[in-house]
């Protein structure tokens, strides 16, 4: 059953549906949106397999129904290329926590990431041909023909960095040297800032040196990194918070590193408390100088009684920490009461 056809009101209907069901919805629904939303439920309930299978201890294989009904996706020539863009995409981090009762930030991610690149490896060609076949010398147009196809162009190219095989950081470089505009660039620097490669320290110094001049375009340099999953994100955003473009006056600044970082399913719950701790440290000292800006990044830490023990209470400390500080600003106050509340 294809449910609610060309319904357009935000609607989530307590409906069962099997694997199969999913499946076929999946591959083959001419309801774009319905198709869609199987795919994010079938994605769903494969990664929360996968988190089970890794806390047993078991070795976690994806469905290949799910992988055969993604390779439909991939080879269905009848989607319009922004449409198929969104078909292939994963749910993310903030989706898939909220359905959780239960939060354990490192099976989640862990989970994802095995059905990444399950995905990229089994279609790794296909993403090739996609990727060589979008290509294109235009002059650039805000077109929807042109958005879609370079959507789906850095769809492919984000799948081909995490393969198993091949050489996706080369491929990354390569766009990033060659783009014409801001989203093919964007993306490229965004894939090589997730991989622990020699190409992404030279793409970042690269685009600072070529953007410092424009505010908006630094923000998106500094977002890129506090968002990154490679190893020393932390320690990146730290020397980030110190580097002369970042000002810890200006919002905009502020929101692209910090808030970001906030939002960062990996290290900001890293298992030392270490990316809490940097945040109540920038909560505290931005409550000082912007109260509100303060609060809306204390927010990170509301949820915490929904993650696993260990984190939960780090995440508490940190808030009892902030809630101790002296003349804190009412806005951040009512944020860490009721917080703590929770």
């Amino acid at each position: 059953v294809s449910a609610l056809r060309q319904f357009s009101a935000p609607v989530t209907i307590d409906f069962e549906q099997s694997d199969r069901d999913l499946q076929v919805l999946m591959s083959f629904d001419s309801d774009t949106f319905n198709r869609w939303e199987a795919g994010q439920r079938f994605a769903t309930r494969v990664i929360f397999q996968l988190m089970d299978e890794l806390a047993r201890g078991e070795a976690a294989a994806p469905n290949n129904d799910f992988l055969d009904s993604v390779a439909n996706i991939a080879n269905d020539d009848v989607l319009s290329p922004g449409m198929k863009s969104y078909l292939l995409c994963l749910p993310g981090h903030a989706a898939l926590s909220g359905q959780l009762d239960v939060v354990d930030p490192d099976l989640l991610h862990n989970a994802r990431k095995i059905l990444r690149v399950a995905i990229a490896d089994r279609l790794q060609e296909k993403f090739i041909e996609l990727y060589t076949l979008l290509a294109s010398d235009e002059v650039y147009e805000p077109s929807h023909q042109q958005i879609g196809r370079r959507r789906l162009r850095n769809v492919c190219l984000s799948y081909l960095s995490v393969a198993t095989a091949g050489d996706g950081a080369e491929l990354c470089a390569s766009q990033f040297a060659a783009a014409s505009n801001m989203t093919d660039s964007i993306a490229a620097l965004a894939c090589l800032a997730n991989l622990d490669v020699p190409q992404r320290q030279t793409a970042l110094s690269e685009f600072f040196e070529k953007w410092e001049n424009e505010d908006l375009v630094v923000d998106k340099w500094l977002s890129v990194q506090a968002s990154s999953t490679a190893p020393d994100t932390l320690a990146r955003v730290v020397a980030l918070k110190e580097h002369h473009a970042f000002d810890i006056r200006n919002p905009n600044k502020v929101r692209s590193l910090i808030r970001t970082f906030a939002a960062n399913p990996v290290h900001f719950h890293s298992a030392d408390g270490e990316g809490y701790r940097f945040v109540a440290d920038c909560v505290i000292e931005l409550d000082k100088l912007n109260p509100q800006i303060a609060a809306r990044i204390a927010g990170a830490f509301a949820q915490w009684h929904r993650y696993e023990s260990s984190r939960s209470a780090l995440m508490k400390e940190q808030l009892q920490r902030i809630s101790q500080q002296d003349k804190l600003s009412p806005n951040t106050f009512e944020i860490v009461k009721l917080s703590l509340q929770a």
